[in-house]
């Protein structure tokens, strides 16, 4: 018996989270007219540019923000963050979890108005599996564990078994997946007009979400209601102008200017005064995410285990947050997965032995020690990506390592097109890292490890642990798994996790309708209301 689940329409939140690996671009001095709080318009910022508007290329968290409120997928996310129906108004699971069937609603425009059919999923999954287009996350057709996923990847994307059989779409997988619906929430998921391309001009994509794209330009994207969306919209709100200003301090300003409805995320700096000055405005969202050192694995320098042990034991992570967080919901690191993740929590022994452990020091000399490398003439280098007038904790992760370790450490930073280089190039010591779970589930940060080619980490037990993990029905059951995976990155360390930043957003008082018990962190703005 196959399982069926209808659920009524929800809200579907649009995230706006702080990435330590923005974009940063040069500010473009703009004049901003105040804000009519009678208009029907509302300003967001943007920490920079979008990579691309298009799912299958957007590559990071400005354009996932914009895309969420121009594209809609099978399901979307209520409040909390879980999957609902959205294009589908209903699916049936089979009993034995191999497959999905969607069933979308009638009468389905893009908007151009053309009819959006199950074909057009069909399409876009198998589009976003073909090699050649260098895709962002291709990968995550794996994740998802869709059958013939391998072959897709390897060039023959009608190797992917998704079908359409009138309006519904069969997803059939290799494995059951736990976390499959809230996977189809990720933007890489949402459907692709057949007209659509890489190099499709932003302002000429036709797409299907509630607004759609009016006007671009080097410092904004204007969208405006999409009239053949399936719902009208319950909000007044009729046009949105996400303005690109790539400074966290340039964006607290516009917003005290009342130039600026919501701000980007940006990082809680100066939280506890915010809150004190603004009370009525500062929403902080604890995001599913990581923020540390990821270590090349083809250095060196880097392979033994013991030193990157002596690394880890040696940074203090209450000082980092004490000195640059303090009032915010920003945690110390003892695990790569966030601990806010579903299902998941990290193993208690270990965090104390990490976090609060007086003889921390001792044992990183003694890591180091055990090496074998010479601390005199030990060095590494740690990359950045580069960021315009922010504070920074990697200066003081250089000093706490010089300091414990007397090894010498320098630092760069780069232009994010020259970061991703290196990153793809393995041309580094360490990198400044940070992960951003794409959908909240463990697996979002642990399947990454040995799929995506971010990590390059390479762990026969790992993966084995992983497939485990899989097999099991509740997350009751998973959780053993994820702590045995957590334990062996603890080991091996192929990251080295240092913070779970949260992330904070100024919203104008004239606003309804910002929340965060989503963890994802997203809120579209089809739901956001001006108040009288």
């Amino acid at each position: 018996m196959a399982a069926k689940y209808v659920f009524a329409d929800s809200i579907h939140p649009l995230q706006t989270l702080y990435s330590s690996l923005s974009i940063v671009l040069l500010f473009t001095a703009l004049v901003f007219a105040p804000i009519d709080s009678h208009a029907e318009s509302i300003s967001r910022g943007l920490m920079a540019t979008p990579k691309s508007l298009h799912p299958h290329f957007f590559g990071g968290s400005p354009g996932a923000q914009v895309i969420k409120d121009i594209y809609e997928g099978l399901v979307s996310q209520n409040r909390n963050g879980q999957p609902v129906p959205a294009m589908a108004k209903d699916y049936q699971r089979a009993s034995d979890g191999l497959s999905y069937t969607f069933t979308l609603r009638d009468n389905l425009k893009w908007s151009d108005g053309s009819p959006l059919t199950a074909n057009d999923f069909v399409r876009s999954f198998k589009a976003l599996a073909k090699p050649e287009s260098v895709r962002s996350y291709g990968w995550y057709l794996k994740v998802a564990n869709i059958l013939g996923a391998e072959k897709a990847l390897a060039g023959e994307p009608d190797a992917l078994e998704i079908k359409a059989k009138g309006n519904q779409l069969i997803v059939y997988l290799s494995q059951p997946t736990p976390y499959f619906l809230e996977l189809m929430t990720f933007p890489s998921f949402l459907p692709v007009h057949k007209k659509d391309k890489a190099d499709t001009p932003w302002d000429q994509l036709i797409t299907n979400g509630s607004f759609k794209i009016s006007e671009i330009s080097n410092e904004n994207i204007q969208l405006t209601l999409n009239k053949n969306y399936y719902r009208k919209s319950d909000s007044d709100i009729t046009d949105v102008d996400y303005l690109i200003i790539p400074s966290w301090q340039q964006q607290l300003e516009l917003f005290e200017q009342k130039s600026l409805t919501a701000t980007a995320s940006l990082p809680p700096f100066d939280i506890f005064e915010l809150e004190k000055k603004h009370p009525e405005s500062v929403f902080e969202n604890q995001s599913l995410s990581t923020l540390g050192l990821l270590v090349n694995p083809e250095s060196v320098k880097l392979k033994s285990k013991d030193f990157r042990q002596a690394l880890s034991m040696a940074i203090d992570r209450n000082v980092l947050i004490s000195d640059e967080f303090q009032g915010s919901d920003t945690r110390p690191a003892c695990s790569f997965t966030a601990p806010l993740t579903h299902g998941f929590s990290p193993d208690p022994d270990y965090c104390k032995a990490l976090l609060n452990n007086p003889g921390r020091i001792k044992e990183a000399k003694e890591y180091l020690a055990k090496s074998g490398i010479n601390k005199k003439s030990a060095s590494i280098h740690i990359i950045s990506p580069k960021r315009l007038d922010q504070k920074d904790i990697l200066p003081k992760v250089k000093e706490q390592l010089e300091r414990v370790l007397g090894i010498k450490v320098t630092t760069s930073t780069r232009e994010w097109p020259e970061f991703i280089e290196e990153l793809k190039g393995k041309e580094y010591d360490l990198l400044w890292f940070g992960w951003l779970a794409g959908y909240n589930d463990a697996t979002a940060f642990l399947l990454p490890l040995i799929d995506s080619p971010s990590f390059g980490y390479k762990s026969e037990e790992f993966r084995n642990v992983l497939k485990n993990a899989a097999n099991q029905k509740t997350s009751v059951e998973r959780l053993p798994y994820f702590l045995q995976a957590e334990r062996i990155l603890a080991k091996d360390l192929p990251f080295i996790p240092v913070l779970h930043p949260s992330s904070m957003i100024m919203v104008s008082p004239d606003i309804s309708g910002f929340y965060t018990s989503n963890p994802e962190g997203w809120v579209q703005s089809k739901h956001l209301y001006l108040l009288d």
